[in-house]
């Protein structure tokens, strides 16, 4: 049987992944900061990355880092160096040199790309607007060239907007989707940037799992998108969501204020004003298409 580590696994996309990796028989170990969040059937290491003992947790077959901090809103880069970039590299040779493990796959960002030229092509120039996206960036660079010095496999995903079930306890950092959506059910009045035309790109956590299992399984070294391909604006996801709503729910249930407010966006500085990627490289070397647009995820998701 092999054996897994998911980094993260009691959070959003590592959760998903570590229980679906116990739903094909694979032995899966999983960290986190949320241990009543771990995955039924999973073994916990209530560790952080660099205290794992690997002397006693023995070999693994595969590592999934899922674990960051994903505050895209914080200023300190040199806490989000420690977190995303340093207690990565630490925890990459532990996995090596303990567990002899031969495949690594981990998530970068799409917010590497800032706001350079659409659609964001993999091999393109990196201008990161935020703490977060210069710490992706910079491992990014480090993981290839680990893969390459040590001759392991290894995969960097560039998620973009992760949204599904399971986001509960990400509060304020949970996705646009799950917040525009429980705003509209509670009947709060909306609030969006602008005059909400902003596109991006969302991604339904389903396909974010598909495309880890399609990236454990590949041999080589490679960074790819992980995303649709395919933006909307803040105000067709409303749209979408009040939909999805209307045709559900009673009107004495679902009574939704669609007065949406438009604000002037106080982090303009630091704001990705247009996001689509180009999934062709995905497709086409990791076999990764996503299963589900915009109104499927919703769909599914609610």
């Amino acid at each position: 049987m092999k054996r897994y580590l998911v980094t993260g696994g009691t959070g959003f996309v590592g959760g998903h992944i570590a229980r679906e990796l116990i739903s094909q028989g694979y032995e899966v170990l999983v960290t986190g900061s949320c241990p009543e969040r771990v995955p039924k059937g999973s073994i916990f290491l209530p560790h952080n990355l660099n205290g794992i003992d690997f002397r006693m947790v023995g070999g693994i077959d595969g590592l999934f880092h899922l674990a960051a901090n994903n505050n895209t809103t914080s200023d300190d880069y040199e806490q989000m160096i420690k977190s995303n970039f340093y207690a990565a590299c630490d925890l990459f040779l532990a996995v090596l040199h303990h567990g002899n493990c031969e495949h690594f796959v981990y998530a970068s960002s799409t917010a590497v790309y800032g706001n350079q030229p659409v659609p964001f092509v993999e091999n393109q120039q990196l201008s990161p607007l935020n703490a977060y996206g210069r710490s992706k960036m910079r491992f990014d660079n480090y993981a290839l060239e680990f893969a390459n010095r040590y001759n392991v496999n290894m995969v960097g995903l560039r998620f973009c907007n992760v949204y599904g079930p399971g986001e509960e306890h990400k509060g304020p950092r949970a996705s646009m989707i799950t917040q525009l959506a429980r705003k509209l059910m509670d009947g709060d009045r909306l609030k969006l940037f602008g005059d909400g035309s902003e596109l991006r790109e969302w991604i339904y956590v389903n396909d974010v799992v598909k495309a880890n299992l399609l990236a454990m399984n590949f041999e080589g070294r490679e960074i790819f998108n992980c995303a649709t391909g395919i933006p909307y604006t803040f105000n067709e996801v409303v749209s979408a969501l009040h939909g999805y709503f209307q045709e559900k729910y009673d009107p004495y249930f679902y009574k939704p204020n669609l007065d949406i407010e438009f604000i002037e966006n106080p982090h303009l500085d630091r704001y990705q004003n247009h996001v689509k990627t180009d999934m062709s490289k995905a497709e086409k070397i990791l076999g990764f298409t996503p299963d589900f647009d915009i109104k499927d995820g919703i769909k599914d998701y609610l």
